[in-house]
């Protein structure tokens, strides 16, 4: 596995359910909870929205790996 740290800084925020607008942050992921949603979005998207947040970087794990080589 080759970790690869990305660039851009990621957040994780919360906003209502009912509330379609988030869609338009481009969320790389969405959890619904009780609560509402909990969204995945980079940073710079959320502060053009004020929307609070807790930010955080993103790692990738790049592993290669083949589906033809089957036990």
């Amino acid at each position: 596995m080759n970790p690869i740290l990305r660039d851009e800084e990621y957040v994780f925020c919360s906003v209502d359910r009912q509330d379609n607008s988030c869609l338009k942050l481009d969320p790389i992921c969405i959890f619904h909870e009780d609560e509402g949603l909990t969204l995945i979005v980079r940073h710079d998207r959320t502060d053009a929205a004020e929307i609070s947040y807790l930010s955080f970087r993103m790692v990738t794990l790049s592993i290669h790996s083949s589906f033809n080589q089957m036990p």
